[in-house]
């Protein structure tokens, strides 16, 4: 196995066995197996793995849709139950998955964005809030 500080810069953006070497040793100091703190210009390296994509994926797409399906139907079986309370008043008023465009189930406003408006997927914990409703024109 490599030593941690044996890495070079140059090295890690030319090539790829370099990387995924690099993702075992940063495991493996994470982990425990070595005393040593992790050299700064390795931490810097690590943050190119956890980058927010551009878009969603396919696949993303559908996990959340089917997201918001499953939402549905649990605010549906409340509602069924006869249980009266104000957040299942505010939750009836959402718009249902089939009822929203495709712009507003996979983007959000931002006042910040060209356009005004920013993958849901950039939001911080996007996948437990509530993002059906978005200001009016936008």
């Amino acid at each position: 196995m490599v030593a941690v500080d044996d890495f070079d810069c140059l090295a890690l953006q030319t090539k790829c066995l370099v990387l995924s070497e690099l993702r075992r040793s940063i495991w493996a100091v994470s982990s425990g197996k070595y005393a040593w703190p992790v050299p700064h210009h390795l931490l810097t390296i690590c943050l190119l793995f956890r980058k927010t994509p551009w878009k969603l994926s396919i696949t993303r797409k559908a996990n959340a849709r089917a997201r918001l399906k499953k939402v549905d139907a649990v605010i549906e079986t409340v509602r069924a139950s006869g249980v009266r309370c104000n957040a299942l008043e505010k939750a009836l008023q959402l718009p249902k998955e089939h009822e929203m465009d495709p712009k507003d189930k996979y983007t959000v406003f931002s006042a910040t964005s060209k356009g005004y408006r920013k993958g849901i997927h950039k939001v911080p914990k996007w996948t437990r809030l509530t993002l059906r409703v978005n200001p009016k024109g936008f």
